[in-house]
């Protein structure tokens, strides 16, 4: 086993590409800016305020 050690940075070259491959994900019928979009309403609608009733009211951990 002495002569079996593996170097990781062999194989550095050696890269994968699946741009070819249009079945992996139907990117034609995502529509990316709309899902921004309601992930933004929904942080400015309801996230923000879940997040300030979590850490609301603000206590002294002196007193």
């Amino acid at each position: 086993m002495a002569g079996t050690a593996v170097n990781p940075a062999a194989r550095v070259d050696e890269r994968l590409s699946f741009a070819k491959i249009h079945e992996a994900l139907p990117i034609e019928e995502l529509d990316l800016v709309a899902i921004q979009r309601d992930s933004f309403q929904w942080l400015l609608n309801e996230g923000l305020g879940e997040v300030f009733d979590e850490i609301s009211p603000i206590e002294d951990s002196q007193a």
